[in-house]
């Protein structure tokens, strides 16, 4: 960073795109052979400023920004981007092109409102510049809408002033973005009325339109608002005189929609004469000018508008097909020509008057526009991913066009909802995929080894012997990537880690939680670390144990079970493994890799390890050998296995908050004000029981009291199906806990076994602890085979949950374990004492109470409305 003395003036170089600040103060940008030495005596400048014009077409500015900011990295010169105040996509654009160059931390944003000079373009001010370009033509002023809306406008002087005083900053701030204000900002219908003034014109008038006027976003930390600014009368002064007024002439107002049949003001030597009385018959040139009229304002519009919306359709329709056979190059072409001339038309639309026939073509003009605007940058954004391997400036500019493309769809189904055509019904199915590519793009650089070499343990769960994350740990993987590339996969049997720690006596001790699931257990081994249920924290745990075995550095951790991989199976096809004879599908994965892992399985014998890294190896080729069409049809997998607790991810760097955001880490948080219930069961028999097992949980809230406080009976069933007594099936032991919000105080408990010598209920020893923010009910029992088990828990749920408030509803969260396919659940809520109930969809009524039954596949949110 410079330094300045007292005195000394920084030497900036600012590139082109000034034309809308009135200055002429640029040097000559050329990319080609840049030169970022001053021409006067070949010092380096201190700084390099870009202003963007908005003038510029989006894909221009883009790439011109994109040059430049190559250029400023290479010279490591700071930069000052300067941006509008209400920034446009293209804008938000090039923004994120600089805060991603994580290499180039040397600079500073600075957001401006609309500039005010002499030679400022007017069609480059919005509002203004219609108000000011009537104003100079002797037409009326057309406010849009009420006129209310606030707009700031800043001098060029002041905004010069602003910049200098930031570059003389020492040091300049760094990543910092600074949204500059005047003091004095009036509304739409100030800011008119205070040109009339300056016009002077007596028959100048301000009248109301119906435009729908660019509005003031919500402005708050980063805001500078300049105190000293030249006032907004002496900018528009200043512009007036600039430009010599012109002789009033009968021509179409600039506005969006022009102001129909206004005559212009009469010279003055003029006398108005009385109106003359109507007449049945118009003379023939008033019905040719009513006409020509008509024709300009009516049919003109409306004909241009259905001819370039008509083609804009035919290449949108184009350019969905393009997409849905996966020609990006194509899609990109079709939707480009769709966006130009749906956007034309969409001009040609807004120019007529806001009448309500037009409001549904407008509609599917705008979302249309939307759509192909979208498309295109879906199309540019998947290309570089046709490729083995993209690289990763591509990944990055995938990234903001798939997120500008997310933005663009979801306003496009804005605009179409409930119009039921086509293209609401297409977006809605593409929508999921969508998000889901857009929400996971920002984690290919970091997840993929673009800035270093990630290491991964991929833990194969086996939810047949159920533990808290989805499964028993009885093998895993592990992948390397680099720069986008696998550089290194390998499976091994959970137990050589293990055989490590024992062998080096670094085994940790139990931790008290689990010596209730777990009492015989005396040191904790990776195979039994996924005990807590938040994700996040068994896999830091199964991390530190493998560093600890192997002195290997784990960058984060992946577990799946076999509903993932039977899903993967179904899109793949069946696989044929040679070695055994074998071919593998999603209806006998469980039968055969139960088989040849653990049939005849010794201490030592590498049968698992070899079967899983044969069918881990040839899964793998299948997936990169299938079509791009096919392999789309993996995003859907991945997002059910996702949402479902199938697939979870944690990373111990910046990734992980993305992971979280999106809920794919399997992580556990508490929530306040709302009743929770998540139910984990913990096999630790050894065995596979429970393939053989059902469950099912019924849940009852009830308000007993007149203070309001709400009280859970929640009653859980267990069938052991087992015919035979020995392994892999036989007697079922579980550790049950059971997750409620904080404080809840329990009431009761009871058991009922059947068939047994006594069926009467049982008191049940229930282990009182906390867990990620829950209270937690913890019980071990033994299940014969062939037996039943039923469990039930009486509490009171904490006071915050009292319905004490007559607005308060109630609130349940539904929480899944990972790895259990849709277990059935129901639900009971009876009216508390004092209060009606609202049927919620999905809900059915029993009297006084309201009811709802599911498969608990996912996380649920339920809210009960009370009166």
């Amino acid at each position: 960073m410079p330094k300045f003395q007292k005195g000394d003036i920084p030497r900036v170089l600012i590139n082109n795109a000034v034309s809308f600040l009135g200055l002429n103060l640029s040097s000559e940008l050329t990319l080609n052979g840049f030169d970022v030495t001053s021409k006067q005596d070949g010092r380096p400048f201190d700084f390099l400023v870009y202003l963007n014009d908005p003038l510029l077409e989006p894909l221009d500015a883009v790439g011109r920004f994109k040059e430049f900011l190559d250029v400023a990295v290479s010279v490591g010169s700071p930069l000052v981007l300067v941006t509008a105040l209400i920034p446009n996509p293209t804008d938000i654009f090039i923004e994120q092109l600089l805060q991603d160059r994580h290499e180039y931390p040397q600079w500073s944003i600075v957001r401006l409102p609309q500039i005010l000079g002499p030679e400022a373009p007017s069609e480059s001010l919005g509002i203004l510049g219609h108000f000011l370009i009537s104003a100079k033509k002797g037409l009326d002023i057309v406010v849009p809408s009420d006129g209310l809306s606030k707009i700031p406008y800043l001098n060029y002087y002041d905004a010069v002033s602003f910049l200098v005083k930031l570059l003389t900053t020492v040091p300049l701030p760094h990543q910092q973005t600074f949204k500059v204000l005047p003091a004095e900002i009036l509304s739409e219908l100030e800011i008119a009325y205070l040109i009339k003034s300056l016009v002077k014109n007596t028959n100048l008038k301000v009248v109301f339109g119906s435009d729908n006027a660019e509005t003031l976003d919500n402005l708050n930390a980063g805001t500078v608002t300049l105190s000293s600014t030249i006032p907004l009368r002496e900018s528009l002064r200043e512009m007036l005189n600039s430009v010599p007024f012109e002789r009033p002439v009968m021509t179409t107002p600039p506005e969006k929609r022009p102001v129909l049949n206004r005559l212009p003001p009469p010279p003055a030597t003029t006398s108005i004469s009385p109106r003359p009385i109507f007449k049945r018959t118009l003379p023939l040139v008033t019905l040719g000018v009513i006409l020509a009229a008509l024709l300009f304002f009516i049919v003109y519009p409306l004909g241009k508008t259905a001819y370039f919306g008509y083609f804009g359709k035919q290449h949108l329709e184009k350019s969905i097909g393009a997409v849905s056979s996966l020609d990006f190059n194509l899609g990109a072409i079709e939707s480009y020509a769709a966006e130009s001339d749906l956007e034309i038309a969409t001009a040609s639309l807004n120019s007529l008057p806001n009448v309500a026939f037009l409001s549904s073509p407008k509609k599917f003009m705008r979302g249309g526009s939307l759509v192909a605007s979208a498309l295109y940058h879906i199309n540019i954004a998947a290309l570089p991913f046709t490729k083995p391997v993209a690289s990763y400036k591509e990944i990055i500019d995938a990234i903001g066009k798939m997120q500008t493309a997310v933005g663009e769809i979801n306003l496009a189904a804005a605009s179409f909802k409930g119009s039921n055509t086509d293209y609401e019904k297409t977006i809605a199915a593409y929508l999921p995929n969508l998000t889901l590519v857009g929400n996971s793009l920002p984690l290919v650089p970091s997840l993929l080894g673009y800035d270093t070499p990630k290491t991964y343990l991929i833990l194969f769960q086996n939810p047949m012997e159920l533990r808290a994350t989805g499964g028993f740990i009885g093998s895993y993987a592990k992948v390397t990537f680099s720069m986008g590339k696998m550089s290194a996969l390998t499976f091994d049997d959970i137990y050589n880690p293990d055989g490590q720690l024992l062998l080096k006596n670094l085994a940790a001790p139990v931790p008290p939680e689990m010596k209730s699931a777990f009492p015989a257990m005396k040191q904790l081994f990776m195979r039994d670390s996924n005990f807590w249920v938040s994700f996040p924290t068994s896999a830091k745990t199964i991390s530190d144990l493998y560093t600890l075995a192997t002195a290997e550095k784990i960058d984060g951790v992946a577990a799946l079970d076999l509903s993932f991989v039977g899903k993967l199976l179904d899109v793949t096809g069946p696989l044929y493994l040679g070695t055994y004879d074998e071919t593998i599908g999603s209806n006998n994965l469980f039968e055969r890799t139960q088989y040849h892992s653990e049939g005849n399985y010794f201490e030592g014998s590498p049968q698992k390890k070899n079967f899983l890294q044969l069918l881990g190896n040839k899964l793998l080729e299948k997936l990169a050998s299938l079509s791009t069409a096919d392999k789309i049809k993996i995003l859907p997998v991945l997002a059910s296995s996702l949402s479902e607790k199938h697939l979870m991810l944690a990373t111990f760097d910046s990734s992980q908050q993305i992971l979280a955001e999106n809920k794919w880490d399997g992580r556990l948080e508490a929530t306040s004000n709302t009743d929770a219930l998540l139910i984990v069961d913990t096999n630790t028999g050894g065995n596979k029981a429970n393939y053989w097992v059902q469950q099912g949980a019924n849940y009852e809230v009830k308000n007993t009291y007149r203070q309001g406080s709400l009280e859970g009976f929640l009653t859980i069933n267990y069938t052991n199906t087992s015919k035979a007594g020995s392994w892999p099936s036989g007697d079922y032991a579980d550790y049950v806990r059971v997750y409620v919000p904080k404080d809840t105080f329990l009431n009761d408990a009871s058991t009922e076994i059947m068939p047994g010598l006594d069926t009467a209920p049982t008191k049940p020893i229930i282990s009182v602890g906390t867990e990620s923010g829950f209270t937690v009910f913890g019980y071990n029992f033994i299940l014969a085979a062939g037996s039943n088990l039923t469990l039930k828990l009486h509490y009171t749920l904490p006071k915050e949950l009292n319905l004490f408030d007559s607005s308060k509803n109630y609130n349940l969260r539904l929480i899944k374990q990972p790895g259990v396919d849709g277990e059935p659940f129901s639900f009971k809520f009876n009216k508390p004492f004092g209060k009606t109930l609202s049927v919620p969809v999905g809900f059915k009524t029993d009297g006084d109470s309201v009811v709802f039954n599911t498969l608990l596949k996912t996380d649920q949110y339920l809210q009960i409305p009370l009166n």
